[in-house]
Order: structure tokens, then sequence, then C-alpha cells
């Protein structure tokens, strides 16, 4: 699930505006066949469909010549600060 976070929100860099980030709500996967431990692992993600703020993504996450696809649903939203002080 790692990857697919990380896949959306590199296809988001430069969409989003000033302030605003966008947080995963909704992940659907189908999990085709497994890749062994130790083997490297890429995600690639891809805009679906915009529908207000909600964006929907499609995700593909490869390793040894096997394929994972997943949907991913974002609300865009304000950025908050994190940390305290």
């Amino acid at each position: 699930m790692t990857l697919n976070e990380a896949a959306t929100l590199k296809a988001l860099t430069g969409q989003l505006g000033p302030g605003e980030t966008s947080v995963g709500v909704k992940i659907q996967v189908e999990h085709v066949a497994p890749t062994a431990v130790g083997n490297v692992v890429t995600a690639e993600a891809t805009v679906e469909k915009i529908n207000g703020r909600r964006i929907t993504f499609t995700v593909s996450a490869s390793g040894a010549m096997r394929t994972t696809f997943s949907r991913s649903s974002r609300p865009v939203k304000k950025a908050t600060p994190t940390g305290g002080g």
C-alpha cells in the first residue's frame, strides 16, 4: 500500500494548489501474482477520473514480471501543519 500511496502522490506533482494535499481514502487491489521477498517492486499511477475534489487513480505495481493492479481514490484538501510546539 505504501508504494500505491507514493505513486499517487507522485502523479499529483505540480497539480495541487498552494497549501493543498491529498489523502488516500479507498484502495481496491487485484493481486494477480506474488513477487518473491527481496525482488524490486515499482509502482506507477495515472489519473483515471477527477470528480470535483476527488481524484481516482489506476495504479500498477510490477516486480519480476508480475503485476498487481489497483484503483485508489483521494480527495484534495487543505494541508495542515504537523508537529507541535
